[in-house]
């Protein structure tokens, strides 16, 4: 081997989307050379080129349309080929980064491991873990930008990221156990509590004192309530058959100052998953020394959630940011549904008001195009 590929591999919430975005646009070190495709997160590059299957998985879910899918799969395999050999030839590092190889198949894992022998490069995957209870409140919340709309967990496609022993132990199995390095994403312990700059200094490559990158920041609770209501009673969110509405993604920025508590599932809800999970914890723990677990968890706010009635049980103040945001009128509380009708039309008034950046809309095109649904 002749250089090393350090093969970030999350998992999902846990920094990704930051450190995917500072190593495609705005870090530069001529040792090292980051490559993902047509798109600065690696998931979709990678997974298309190397995944068993992939058009049953996530963002390529129904993309098996007639000849759609494969032109797809033929050029992001071209770039990251090219990527290896400038990266070889150059004698630069490679870097990858894709949280959706946290959960591929073996097949797959050994696909992208003889890809890279094949280019001369030894692997280095770096994960980071969360502690329980931020990671499953936080996992929850993606689901919900991403169309969510229950409260069943473990249902969740993302919380297969919690599966930590499973995962680890096939990593260990195709890459090696010497070649997996587990980190704990802890912000408080990082330098300056940035995820790129604990990520980058591990590899030895150079970034500047500042910025710190951050994105997908959490949502309250009034935020999460109104997109919950858009899901299940509102657009074709969440339907792998229908486009994704444009300016859905910018949605929670629009709402950054709809005021209320942080989002936190009552303890009888957690208690139980946590349960579930305690093995893997143990099993951690002796294996590598990382705590995930909690202690007692912390008596319960009021506005805990514990049940799918009160993702509808909107504060007063709530429902006059939206109607202030619309110009609609104040909704009334009545049954579940029909305020949740209500709710879920005001948001759609909201969506429809903005224009979406470049960003919101080249990821809604990229999804849309590439799931084989017509744009909408």
């Amino acid at each position: 081997m002749i250089g090393t590929c350090y093969l970030h591999v999350g998992a999902a919430k846990t920094g990704s989307t930051s450190l995917q975005q500072a190593l495609s646009r705005d870090l530069r070190d001529k040792r090292f050379l980051y490559v993902s495709g047509d798109h600065p997160n690696g998931s979709f590059a990678l997974t298309a080129a190397y995944e068993i299957a992939p058009h049953n998985e996530g963002p390529f879910h129904a993309a098996n349309l007639p000849g759609r899918f494969d032109r797809f799969r033929d050029r992001q395999l071209r770039l990251l080929e090219r990527g290896f050999e400038t990266a070889r030839h150059s004698g630069r590092d490679l870097v990858l980064s894709s949280e959706e190889t946290w959960l591929w198949s073996r097949p797959g894992l050994i696909n992208l491991r003889e890809a890279l022998h094949r280019h001369h490069f030894a692997i280095q995957v770096i994960v980071y873990v969360r502690p329980r209870v931020p990671w499953i409140h936080s996992l929850f919340q993606q689901a919900v930008k991403m169309g969510g709309r229950d409260l069943n967990l473990p249902t969740h496609r993302g919380f297969r990221h919690l599966r930590v022993r499973d995962r680890l132990e096939l990593f260990w199995d195709v890459f090696g156990r010497g070649q997996v390095q587990v980190r704990l994403f802890s912000p408080a312990d990082f330098p300056g509590g940035c995820l790129v700059r604990d990520f980058c200094e591990s590899l030895g490559w150079h970034i500047p004192p500042e910025p710190a990158w951050r994105s997908n920041e959490s949502l309250n609770l009034p935020t999460l309530q109104l997109l919950y209501a858009y899901n299940r009673f509102g657009g074709p969110v969440g339907d792998w058959n229908r486009p994704i509405p444009h300016g859905y993604g910018e949605l929670p920025a629009r709402m950054s100052d709809l005021p209320g508590p942080l989002f936190a599932f009552h303890s009888r809800l957690l208690q139980p998953l946590l349960e579930e999970l305690q093995p893997d914890d143990e099993w951690l723990a002796r294996e590598l020394g990382l705590q995930l677990s909690p202690g007692p968890l912390p008596p319960d706010a009021e506005q805990s959630v514990l049940c799918d009635a009160e993702m509808f049980r909107y504060a007063p103040e709530t429902l006059e940011w939206l109607a202030r945001e619309t110009g609609q009128p104040v909704i009334p509380t009545t049954t579940i549904e029909a305020t949740g009708r209500r709710v879920a039309a005001q948001v759609e008034v909201l969506r429809s008001r903005i224009r979406g950046s470049w960003i919101a809309r080249g990821q809604a095109w990229w999804l849309n195009r590439w799931a084989g649904r017509s744009s909408g």
